[in-house]
């Protein structure tokens, strides 16, 4: 009987043993289960916050693209205005130098005229000198 109290005594403390492993096993499953549960959160919250940000990706290259197509606009424009604007300033230089030109040609045809007047006042100058009589002859040189 002693045997069998011997061995009762120490199944029941096996027994004890093994539910003082099965009571820590189960503490241990709740341990994590709780921290299983919180890396789902943290999985789910990170793949939410990874959509966020792939949305705001998309959205940040479709803007850029908008101020690139912005820019690419204004660009456009501005070489348009300026070449309208270099086109009105040769077409002012052309006219200006046509312009020039033109007088150019009017005053060497003024200065022709007034050329061939001078030679004709010259030589009728010359004819009206040689009609008149000579000076007196204290008025000539000697």
């Amino acid at each position: 009987m002693a045997l069998a109290q011997e061995a009762r005594v120490r199944q029941e403390a096996a027994t004890a043993r093994w539910e003082a492993t099965q009571a820590d096993a189960a503490e241990r499953n709740k341990m994590l289960d709780g921290l299983l549960t919180k890396q789902d959160k943290l999985i789910a919250k990170a793949d939410t916050q990874l959509k966020e940000m792939r949305a705001e990706r998309v959205q940040a290259e479709a803007r850029f693209k908008s101020e690139r197509e912005d820019e690419r606009i204004w660009r456009r424009e501005a070489i348009r205005r300026q070449e309208k604007m270099f086109q009105h300033y040769l077409q002012r230089a052309d006219q200006t130098l046509a312009e020039m030109q033109q007088q150019t040609a009017d005053i060497k045809a003024e200065l022709r005229d007034q050329h061939d007047e001078r030679r004709a006042f010259r030589e009728a100058i010359l004819k009206l000198i040689d009609r008149l009589p000579p000076p007196p002859p204290h008025l000539r040189s000697a």
